[in-house]
């Protein structure tokens, strides 16, 4: 979910409401905390500003200046009421207090000093990807022999399917409008 919201937002903001208390935007004072306590969350390089919007209600205005493009986000009364809000509360409140002082991960023999949750996570997900190659081609005219055979020549693991007219017809059917 936080991958999802960080497509609208930046997703520094994103995850810094996993270690944030309940934010509030009843009043200007109250949206002034929020933006102070949400900008001290994301750990620099996001501006977050209280404002008014045209509707007269409080939201968070998030600057973000990343590789010389400037973006805009905002989180207003509606997000904070939305079940997004609502499960990433839910999740801060079971991960709160989850890693204490002295924390570590372990993988095998690897062994490192965690701080937070998502430090955790991140560690975890590069150990997993240790090794392992990842290759991605435009056509089969770009594999090497051996992996056009691996992948599509080899019987095994190859699927023809007849294609006929009509199945172009249902198709476009089916995707166009």
């Amino acid at each position: 979910m936080i991958d999802r919201l960080s497509r609208f937002t930046a997703p520094e903001a994103s995850h810094a409401l996993l270690i944030l208390p309940t934010l509030s935007l009843d009043d200007a004072q109250q949206a002034q905390h929020s933006a102070q306590l949400l900008e001290a969350a994301c750990g620099g390089g996001i501006k977050v500003v209280a404002e008014t919007d045209d509707a007269g209600d409080q939201r968070l205005r998030l600057e973000k200046l990343y590789h010389g493009n400037y973006s805009v986000s905002y989180m207003d009364k509606d997000f904070l009421h939305s079940s997004d809000y609502v499960q990433i509360r839910q999740a801060a409140e079971i991960l709160n207090g989850l890693i204490k002082q002295g924390a570590y991960i372990a993988r095998g023999e690897q062994k490192r000093a965690v701080s937070s949750f998502k430090q955790a996570i991140e560690w975890l997900l590069e150990e997993a990807k240790r090794g392992v190659n990842i290759q991605r081609y435009k056509g089969l005219g770009e594999m090497n022999p051996s992996q056009l055979w691996e992948t599509t020549m080899d019987v095994k693991n190859r699927i023809l399917l007849k294609v006929r007219i009509e199945d172009t017809i249902s198709a476009d059917e089916i995707l166009l409008p």
